[in-house]
């Protein structure tokens, strides 16, 4: 059986993006940071998917959980839990509409 890995949707795949070049600007080396903490959380919570809290419970956002990155409060991963790992829809700022955010992936 091979070990649960975390699936990253293109709309979060954006999201590392904007944020690594973002923090980049200010730290490279925080940046680096941020993308190592991020991979190691969707790691973590592949194995162990059900770690976060559930999100929302309707329609097709329904089972959604986050997880927030530790040494980047500010930010949170949202995810689905899978049988073979996790699906990772968005990483967003937590100052951000997240509502209206989640609501652009259903």
């Amino acid at each position: 059986m091979s070990q649960p890995s975390p699936r990253i949707r293109p709309s979060a795949a954006q999201d590392l993006e904007e944020i690594f070049r973002r923090i980049d600007r200010a730290s490279p080396t925080s940046a680096d940071r941020f993308l190592e903490e991020f991979f190691r959380a969707a790691q973590m919570l592949a194995e162990m998917p059900r770690m976060g809290p559930l999100r929302c419970a309707r329609g097709r956002l329904k089972g959604l959980r986050s997880w927030p990155l530790t040494n980047f409060g500010p930010y949170i991963v949202f995810y689905f839990p899978k049988s073979d790992g996790i699906d990772v829809i968005r990483v967003l700022h937590g100052a951000r509409d997240i509502n209206r955010e989640l609501r652009r992936e259903s």
